[in-house]
Order: structure tokens, then sequence, then C-alpha cells
């Protein structure tokens, strides 16, 4: 069996969760902003009624500072602990997205490793945007994998700054 047979089944599963773990984030980006609205229209009826001091006719104000107390005080308190909690959980799925993509990453690069005995002789692939497929591999894989200490291969763009620059040229289709 080859490099790809023998690692198939793990990047399928591989892949598979890391689908899952976007939509479960992108689900929490959703209830975030739920929260985020739930948080603001607590904020905004204290705020309002903090600088509307005269609603107080016929007692309003103070019925309303009574309701803000027991009513949005802790809906706010609740809406910050949630939003605290989705924001962590979004985190926590980031770095999740973040680890098993650069495994992905890994795999591909020590493909071309075991097979081409390194990025020289491996053949360039497809071209994304104006690098090939090779050198995405094994820059995305170097960043992934040492992103305090990457060094660059020679002659390659660090991955971030080519696909950047690529986008911004005029005509280059991205």
């Amino acid at each position: 069996m080859g490099y790809l047979a023998d690692i198939e089944f793990a990047v399928a599963q591989l892949l598979t969760t890391i689908y899952e773990e976007h939509n479960q984030r992108d689900r929490l980006e959703v209830d975030l902003a739920a929260a985020t609205a739930v948080l603001e229209r607590a904020v905004d009826v204290r705020d309002f009624l903090a600088m509307n001091p005269d609603l107080d006719d016929e007692g309003i104000g103070t019925a309303e500072h009574w309701n803000i107390h027991f009513n949005y005080g802790p809906e706010r308190d609740r809406a910050q602990q949630r939003v605290h909690e989705i924001r962590q959980s979004i985190a926590t799925k980031q770095f999740s997205l973040t680890a098993m993509s650069g495994s992905v990453l890994q795999y591909g690069k020590q493909g071309i490793s075991l097979t081409h005995g390194g990025l020289g002789a491996c053949p360039d692939g497809r071209m994304i945007g104006s690098q090939t497929l090779k050198n995405v591999v094994w820059q995305a894989r170097n960043q992934a994998m040492h992103t305090k200490t990457v060094t660059h291969t020679p002659g390659l763009l660090p991955a971030s700054r080519h696909f950047k620059m690529s986008r911004e040229t005029p005509g280059s289709g991205s």
C-alpha cells in the first residue's frame, strides 16, 4: 500500500471532525450574537432610565428602577455570563480547528518527504493563487507547527504574506 492509502482513513476522519467543529463554531457565533443582543438590550434600558430621571411621573421611574433591579439586572448578569461562556467556547473551538488543520498539513508535508524525499523533488501540483500546492502545504505546515519560531524555506515567501499579496495583485483572478 502507498502512503495515501495508508493515511486515507485517518485524514478522512480528521476532515470530518474539522467540518463538524467548524459547524459548531458557526453555531456558537450565532448564539454569541443573540446573547450579545440580550446584553445590549438590558444595558440600553438601564442607560435610558438613568438618563431620564424625570420619568417618575406617577411612580413610573420608581417602578422601572425596581423592574431593572429585579429583571434586567439579573438578566444582564446572566447575559454577561452567557457571552463570556460562548466566547470561551469559540476560542476553544478555534484552537481545536487550528490544531486539527495543522495535523492535516502534517500528513501532506510527511507525504512530500516520504514520497519525494523533500520539497525540491516534489512535483509542483496545481496552482493556488500564484503559489504551487507543494509550497502551500510545506509553508502552511511550517507556520501551523511553529507559529512562534517559524523559519521559511529559502525562496518561498511566508504563506500568509504571499497569499495577501496575490489577492491584491490586479488581474490575478483571485
